[in-house]
């Protein structure tokens, strides 16, 4: 019985630790960082922390096909800044390398969606990577 209630309490405390290294995820104003769907960010020295909620549409051209418009790609993010929650979509256009722009309160977030569509290659949500900056206006 003692050795079951040991091997609990070593299970729960790997779990722990497990789950605090995983939302522990820190990033530094003027810094690129990735996301995953799911993941959250605290930005370092700032009452600010970022989590890349879904991925809201992806229309964007894959490569290797011809398109009458290029399409974009739309991400769901959530915002959490002086304790208040916010949820904002960054919308990216298809066929641009450049990471696209957005204002945030006292911010800019740069920002660009990894992986481009490919020609019949779908893409699971998992596979999705946000790269995103946030910089002082």
């Amino acid at each position: 019985m003692r050795r079951l209630a040991l091997t609990y309490l070593i299970i729960l405390l790997l779990l722990l630790t497990f789950s605090s290294a995983c939302s522990g995820q820190k990033a530094d104003l003027g810094k690129e960082f990735a996301l995953h769907i799911g993941q959250t960010t605290d930005i370092s020295g700032e009452n600010l922390q970022v989590t890349f909620t879904s991925v809201v549409e992806d229309s964007r051209c894959p490569t290797g096909v011809s398109c009458i418009w290029a399409g974009q790609v739309s991400c769901a993010v959530q915002i959490i800044y002086r304790n208040a929650t916010r949820t904002i979509v960054l919308t990216q256009p298809g066929l641009n390398d450049l990471p696209d722009r957005a204002k945030f309160e006292d911010y800019i977030i740069e920002f660009r969606v990894e992986p481009y569509p490919q020609a019949e290659k779908q893409i699971a949500d998992f596979d999705y990577t946000l790269l995103m900056k946030f910089s002082n206006k």
